[in-house]
């Protein structure tokens, strides 16, 4: 099958295209001209606001698998990458494309903050495109070739000797290995799921200080952890969210910190055979 793929440059795009390829499905790479392809794969170059460009790109797919998004950064910026830009594809799917396939968030069923609303608004673009769409919905993705969520908490506890921990790390979560989201996502491609929202999400909740304390003892470090109050941290994110929108700081991450929910997924297991890994046997990576 002839698959496009938005966001194959991203940390789950990589895995993305990896597996389609393993599969024997031809994946078509679509690309800004900055972003670094991966393996040197081929790719065509697309002007991400030119509506015709993406037309052009798509002829002769079937599918579009559309991962592009932004989780941190200002409202416009959340609004204009995860909503306007899924928008512009849908309003410039070439008659080939019977199938949309979109990677959405978890934070869209909690319906929480502007990347959560974002992402909830293009799922709505997603189901009124006239073709085939499945929706994914995956929680906190970790894994070989993450910089960001994991690699942070990871950076913290071997790199510093006293480490802050939000809320005394009660919170919980329910973070998905970046293979099995993946494997979830290619599936949703050709199986008869069309018209289905799926959670793509770990098997377990799991505290804030339980992963912490695993990611401590994985590299053998001798860090303290201090118990720091959420709210504060909070509020001084919003601050400096709003003094600097392009910061890099996890902003949206500790602002839902205290909002996660258990998700099920028995659905995703039974009608895409998605069969996640614990946590803490997805962290072979960092031995």
């Amino acid at each position: 099958m002839k698959i496009a793929l938005t966001g194959g440059s991203g940390f789950l795009g990589r895995e993305l295209y990896k597996q389609l390829k393993a599969e024997g499905h031809e994946c078509v790479l679509l690309l800004r001209e900055t972003s670094v392809p991966p393996d040197n794969a081929p790719c065509r170059r697309v002007d991400f606001k030119e509506g015709h460009a993406f037309k052009e790109a798509l002829e002769g797919c079937e599918v579009l698998l559309h991962a592009v998004g932004v989780t941190n950064g200002s409202n416009e910026v959340l609004e204009e990458v995860n909503k306007i830009l899924t928008t512009l594809l849908m309003t410039s799917l070439p008659d080939s494309i019977k199938r949309v396939v979109y990677i959405s968030s978890a934070a869209a069923h909690m319906r929480k903050g502007p990347y959560g609303m974002a992402k909830l608004r293009a799922e709505e673009e997603v189901k009124t495109c006239g073709r085939e769409w499945v929706l994914l919905r995956p929680t906190m993705i970790y894994g070989p070739g993450d910089n960001k969520n994991l690699a942070m908490m990871v950076d913290w506890v071997t790199k510093r000797f006293f480490v802050p921990v939000l809320g005394g790390g009660k919170f919980k979560v329910q973070p998905v290995h970046v293979e099995d989201a993946a494997q979830a996502c290619v599936a949703a491609c050709t199986k008869e799921v069309s018209g289905s929202t799926f959670n793509v999400c770990g098997p377990e909740q799991i505290s804030l200080k339980t992963m912490l304390e695993e990611l401590k003892q994985r590299s053998k470090s001798s860090c303290i952890f201090i118990s720091v109050p959420l709210k504060p941290v909070q509020i001084f994110l919003s601050f400096w969210a709003w003094l600097f929108p392009t910061t890099s700081l996890p902003v949206k991450q500790v602002k839902e910190l205290d909002k996660h929910e258990a998700f099920e997924y028995t659905e995703t297991s039974q009608r895409l055979n998605y069969h996640p890994r614990r946590f803490q046997d997805g962290l072979d990576w960092l031995n």
